[in-house]
């Protein structure tokens, strides 16, 4: 798995983000241009771009964790499986992103995500 790792976490990841985009590819064209954007603002064609390399560099990131092994690479994978179903809930939901309660929980859960994060952080430290 430590090999095929290169091309299966990346894989998950790339196919998480098509189906984001997949799921948003009318809000460009609807939903963007009616937001209220400061003029630093990138145009829109920039999202699909950046999204690509940063699901592309989640992907190898975990298999990185995996190559390298140790006790928090379970925790590390849940952690990363549960960033992965987040991104894709939110963008399935945006709607429910308007309620002040929907909200908070989103971000008390990617609070205790990140924190999860930063214990499976140990892992790499162990090795350096």
């Amino acid at each position: 798995m430590k090999r095929w790792g290169f091309l299966f976490f990346p894989a998950v990841s790339l196919g998480v983000g098509t189906l984001a985009g997949f799921l948003t590819r009318n809000s460009l064209n609807t939903v963007y241009p009616m937001l209220e954007k400061s003029p630093l603002t990138p145009p829109g064609w920039v999202f699909p771009l950046v999204w690509t390399v940063l699901y592309l560099l989640m992907g190898l990131g975990m298999a990185l964790v995996v190559r390298r092994g140790g006790p928090e690479v379970r925790q590390a994978l849940g952690l990363w499986g549960v960033q992965l179903g987040l991104n894709l809930y939110l963008v399935g939901f945006p709607e429910a992103l308007t309620h002040p309660q929907y909200q908070s929980g989103v971000l008390q859960f990617i609070q205790g995500t990140l924190h999860g994060h930063g214990a499976a952080g140990k892992c790499r430290r162990q090795f350096h």
